[in-house]
């Protein structure tokens, strides 16, 4: 009997911790350049599933860049598919000194850095859409970019 007893206490605790556990509010979508090295004109593609057309979200962008890398920014030109085949352009300059980085934390080698693109954005259509990161310095190359992301939270007002 006490044996039992654990057991149900052990499954009442069990399930007391899940309960509190809320699902997650946003989603990370990540892609790495190939060898820490995104090269002028290249991209990288983020797949974003939409199943509410009617939910409003907040957009960031989050990179992680080696801490040896002299790079002051983060040139960008995002090029947005819907998923009737519509394509918008956005272009970004996204700072890695001073004034307009939202977020700054560095971990070993790596410094990370988060940035606020949209708030309160519509996807007016269900389905996936592409969020293509286009590389548009003036230099062939910007070493030390780790990975580029876009974090998708759901807008809770």
């Amino acid at each position: 009997m006490k044996i039992t007893g654990r057991r149900s206490l052990l499954v009442l605790v069990a399930v007391a911790l899940l309960s509190c556990i809320r699902g997650g509010d946003f989603e990370t979508y990540t892609a790495k350049p190939n060898g820490g090295e995104f090269k002028a004109g290249s991209y990288l593609e983020y797949r974003i599933p939409v199943d509410d057309s009617l939910a409003l979200y907040n957009l960031e962008v989050y990179a992680r860049i080696h801490s040896e890398s002299g790079l002051v920014e983060l040139p960008l030109r995002f090029r947005i598919g819907s998923p009737s085949g519509r394509w918008y352009t956005d272009s970004l300059s996204l700072l890695l000194t001073g004034e307009g980085k939202e977020m700054f934390s560095r971990s070993g080698m790596w410094r990370d850095f988060r940035w606020v693109y949209r708030k309160g954005i519509t996807f007016p259509e269900k389905g996936t859409w592409y969020i293509q990161a286009f590389q548009i310095s003036d230099e062939p190359v910007l070493e030390g970019v780790g990975e580029i992301g876009i974090i998708v939270k759901k807008n809770s007002q």
